[in-house]
């Protein structure tokens, strides 16, 4: 049973770290990506992120995971207002 709670206390403090990094900062990250790798954002963020998953960089692993997402979302908005147009 101590051992349960450990592992899920563990856990819990994993995912609190994670979250310590807002949406807004997510959002901002994508949109200076967008400007600085304005073809190429999606493909640089998931090589980071692959990069520090392969480097065992977990916390920075998932956070290039959840801006590269970000940037897919801004990138399909993007697309669906220029057919609009």
């Amino acid at each position: 049973m101590q051992t349960q709670m450990a592992i899920t206390d563990r856990s819990r403090g994993r995912r609190n770290r994670l979250s310590r990094i807002s949406e807004l900062s997510i959002w901002r990250t994508a949109d200076l990506m967008l400007k600085q790798y304005p073809d190429t954002a999606c493909l640089v963020a998931a090589q980071w992120a692959d990069s520090s998953y392969a480097t065992g960089q977990m916390f920075n692993s998932r956070f290039w995971g959840r801006v590269e997402r970000q940037l897919a979302n801004l990138l399909r908005q993007r697309t669906s207002v220029d057919t609009l147009n």
